[in-house]
């Protein structure tokens, strides 16, 4: 399955991209995290359901006891992705 997930909250600028990456390689996701212009950060990706639930969870737990990271809010929605990633990378 494709997903966008975005993320609202303290996320640019405290390393939570270099985070989302290194979870999303230890769970097996593929796609790419970058920023957007208004502090969010977007995450698009392709894994299955049962994936993406542990995917979630580890990109909320981040904001508890890490300095400089608060995640707010996360949106998730199906999305339509030409695919074929091959690996989890950060866009600039």
């Amino acid at each position: 399955m494709h997903y966008r997930i975005l993320v609202e909250g303290r996320v640019q600028d405290v390393g939570y991209r270099s985070y989302v990456r290194r979870v999303a390689k230890e769970l097996g996701v593929k796609g790419f995290v970058r920023n957007l212009h208004d502090g969010s950060v977007e995450i698009t990706c392709e894994c299955e359901d049962n994936v993406l639930k542990g995917f979630l969870e580890k990109l909320e737990r981040k904001s508890e006891g890490f300095a400089g990271i608060h995640v707010e809010k996360i949106t998730v929605e199906k999305a339509f992705s030409p695919g074929g990633f091959s690996s989890f990378e950060i866009r600039f």
